[in-house]
């Protein structure tokens, strides 16, 4: 079963670098999508519990439901690059992961969309080079100014 190794919480919350590298770590050992299946959409968690995508593995178990499947971080943005948190699964994620640890500003959520379209529209070999990537656009400053990278 999976479970999320952190000690992060609201009051505990992360660093960006911190999470970045956390999910990283994450999505490079685990090697796989949590998918239901080959063809299937991308999940949260597994329906074995036993994988978890790059946001879903910041979630506890105790602090995961079900109902976040079906809402990627990416659909609240708006056109502008915005973060508004208005789809209904989308939302319940994200009071997850605030209670996660994960500090209520846009420059974290960008990220985590990001990380989240990684694993979600890539497959696991070329997660590496994805990855490296979007860590030199955070450090550049780039990253911050294209917001049309998180319209749906």
């Amino acid at each position: 079963m999976f479970e999320a190794q952190h000690k992060h919480t609201a009051e505990n919350p992360w660093e960006l670098e911190e999470l970045f590298e956390y999910v990283r770590r994450h999505l490079l050992t685990q090697n796989q999508q949590c998918r239901e299946d080959p063809e299937g959409s991308c999940l949260y968690r597994s329906p074995d519990g036993e994988r978890a995508c790059a946001v879903g593995a910041i979630i506890p178990n105790a602090l995961y439901e079900p109902r976040y499947e079906g809402g990627s971080l990416a659909m609240m943005f708006d056109a502008s690059g915005f973060f508004i948190p208005n789809k209904v699964a989308a939302l319940s994620v994200t009071r997850a992961l605030i209670a996660s640890g994960v500090p209520d500003e846009t420059p974290f959520w960008k990220v985590l969309a990001a990380l989240q379209d990684i694993h979600d529209y890539n497959l696991p070999h070329a997660w590496q080079i994805e990855l490296d990537n979007l860590w030199q656009e955070i450090k550049s400053g780039e990253f911050y100014t294209s917001p049309q990278r998180f319209v749906d």
